[in-house]
């Protein structure tokens, strides 16, 4: 994984769980739907990682592979809202989607902090 993504999933996994353990004495669905968009951002990251480096294996010379990457990428995005959407008694849409756009909003700062080497 890039290492700005390995610092920001960290600080906001951190970040998550413990709001999570927090909410799980008010209402399970958010800390479920926190957990669930975590998962799945982190599942997001893996696969484009994979995806960057077989751009970069076939552009320096290496063999092409077929593949649907941008699908798997968009479909790991939208799983956990469709999810949420179906089982509104076991996660919270709110959460998934704030879990995700937590891990964007924490890359923002680091760059502009002017962290990102």
């Amino acid at each position: 994984m890039i290492k700005e993504h390995v610092k920001t999933t960290q600080i906001s996994s951190v970040i998550i769980a413990l709001t999570a353990v927090v909410f799980l004495f008010f209402d399970k669905t958010i800390s479920f739907g926190l957990l669930l968009g975590q998962l799945f951002y982190i599942l997001y990251l893996l696969v484009l990682t994979k995806m960057v480096d077989a751009v970069l294996g076939t552009a320096s010379g290496g063999i092409s592979k077929v593949s649907l990457g941008f699908v798997l990428r968009i479909v790991l995005l939208a799983l956990p809202m469709v999810i949420a959407a179906l089982f509104p008694e076991t996660f919270n849409l709110f959460a998934v989607f704030g879990s995700m756009f937590l891990n964007r909003v924490m890359l923002l700062i680091l760059y502009a902090r002017g962290e990102e080497s």
